[in-house]
């Protein structure tokens, strides 16, 4: 796998939720933005994590600043907990 592929957890540095993967996942669907899949499995989730290039989520997450972004992220740490 290359080392440049990401996983969002690991760029945002905490879980970014069912929302926001949902968000991310549609947008690399409409770029045609090549993926990976990494299994997990830990105490708080267990399944499948995709994987994108840092590249692609810099660029996401450059053209998604909105200021509801840290709502969602906070209600999805919310929902986790």
């Amino acid at each position: 796998m290359d080392k440049n592929f990401i996983s969002l957890f690991d760029y945002l540095g905490k879980p970014a939720g069912p929302e926001l993967g949902k968000r991310v996942s549609e947008y690399a669907i409409s770029k045609k933005t090549p993926y990976s899949i990494r299994p997990i499995s830990n105490p708080k989730y267990q399944g499948n994590v995709m994987l994108y290039p840092r590249e692609f989520l810099d660029e996401f997450f450059r053209l998604e600043i909105e200021p509801d972004l840290d709502e969602i992220l906070y209600k999805e740490e919310n929902i986790n907990n």
